[in-house]
């Protein structure tokens, strides 16, 4: 009676030591930003639309000034967002923050990015050999929209 006793506390001990883990291991669980976005932010004059693909280390920026304007490597520490410059050196940009299913915060709410659920996106131009012609067609779409909510021109 007593071997099953002793057996029966070890398992509950390690049945509670798993759900512990289980629970903290949720709780330091990353937020995803990777996918297709375009900025939204309202406190900082923003002038033009700009879109932008995020992938596992990379944000790849389009905008219809420059075009495809390359990308800035990141990296994600406890829903921190840093920038990677010169290769080694982490630039803190500020705590990721979802604010509902489509929409994110970066920093202090200077940066707003909503995701682009429909249409070509910059990550079928960049991934998937998609023509730049075709993808420009949704890109002017979509900014007309973004432009008229931003009472621009």
């Amino acid at each position: 009676m007593t071997k099953i006793k002793i057996s029966m506390n070890k398992i509950i001990i390690i049945l509670i030591s798993l759900i512990n883990y289980s629970c903290s291991s949720q709780n330091k669980k990353e937020i995803d930003i990777t996918g297709n976005w375009y900025n939204d932010t309202e406190k900082v004059e923003v002038s033009y639309y700009v879109e932008i693909f995020i992938d596992d280390e990379s944000f790849n920026i389009y905008n219809e000034y420059s075009g495809f304007g390359g990308h800035i490597d990141y990296t994600m520490e406890n829903n921190i967002l840093y920038y990677i410059v010169n290769d080694t050196e982490k630039e803190e940009k500020g705590i990721v923050k979802i604010i509902d299913k489509s929409t994110i915060s970066i920093g202090d709410g200077n940066i707003i990015l909503k995701r682009i659920n429909e249409g070509l996106k910059l990550e079928g131009l960049l991934r998937k050999n998609k023509n730049e012609k075709d993808y420009l067609k949704f890109f002017n779409e979509r900014k007309a929209i973004w432009e008229k909510s931003h009472k621009k021109w």
